[in-house]
């Protein structure tokens, strides 16, 4: 497309914007790059508040992270992308997929971590309640063996009454 190979580099890792706004400098690159992924974090962060989706923010994190290092990788260094994985896509077009497929895998790490997600402290409190039912029902049970005249404790349990003796 382009014959002049210094404009066809800058066409490969900036697209078409960068030949009109003549992308070269280092900082303006970084600085965009730097306001998407500070955006997006604080979104994934936002979105992933709760117990439920810790697990998820971890991944979401982690994509993010790799993201990042290639998309630095593609724009500010001489790394070319394997012929064999996409042969026709320039830097600029991987970096614009990789930005279009984010909220997708974030979304989907975020369902994926919820239909996961087991509640530990839950289910801990629920033996414990269970293990403090079964101890209020034996100590009831003793209590009320103790007090057998009665027809039934303070508790409103029945006592436990012992079989009738012969005479």
């Amino acid at each position: 497309m382009l014959i002049n190979q210094e404009q066809r580099e800058i066409y490969n890792k900036f697209g078409i914007e960068g030949l009109q706004k003549n992308f070269v400098n280092a900082n303006d690159v970084m600085l965009q790059v730097a306001v998407f992924y500070l955006t997006w974090g604080m979104l994934a962060f936002v979105l992933t508040l709760g117990k439920q989706a810790s697990t998820a923010r971890n991944w979401i994190f982690t994509g993010q992270i790799v993201m990042l290092v290639v998309e630095v990788s593609l724009l500010l260094t001489d790394t070319k992308l394997p012929a064999s994985l996409l042969p026709m896509f320039t830097e600029h077009e991987m970096v614009w997929l990789m930005r279009g497929l984010f909220p997708a895998f974030m979304n989907g790490c975020r369902s994926i971590g919820s239909f996961y997600y087991v509640d530990v402290d839950e289910l801990i409190r629920a033996e414990l309640r269970a293990v403090h039912a079964s101890n209020k029902v034996r100590c009831c049970v003793r209590a009320c063996a103790r007090v057998a005249a009665f027809s039934h404790c303070e508790r409103g349990c029945r006592p436990v009454t012992s079989p009738p003796q012969s005479l």
